[in-house]
């Protein structure tokens, strides 16, 4: 996780400990993170930015995946739980594993 942050925080400021908003914006909008628009980056960073001071540190990043991971968790566990979705996410996971790659 340490490295993800540094590679975020590497960039307008430059490594400073911190990413700041526009540092954050530059990184998803080069399509690492797929893409998104500002309204929802806004409401992101938000939620990163627990003490609202506009920069993230290392502890606020940290918190914030493990949120997400946690919440990744219970979708999924949900999702397992009825047996007919278990079953598609099951049926997609043979499809895509059996797909010839080039």
């Amino acid at each position: 996780m340490e490295e993800e942050f540094k590679r975020i925080d590497g960039g307008l400021q430059g490594n400073d400990g911190m990413i700041q908003k526009d540092e954050l914006w530059a990184w998803i909008q080069s399509g690492k993170a797929g893409t998104m628009t500002k309204q929802d980056f806004d409401a992101l960073f938000t939620s990163m930015d627990v003490d609202g001071d506009g920069e993230v540190s290392f502890i606020e990043f940290c918190g914030f995946m493990a949120r997400c991971g946690s919440e990744y968790d219970k979708e999924s566990e949900a999702l397992l739980a009825n047996p007919r979705k278990a079953e598609q996410i099951r049926g997609t996971t043979k499809m895509v594993s059996m797909k010839k790659v080039d």
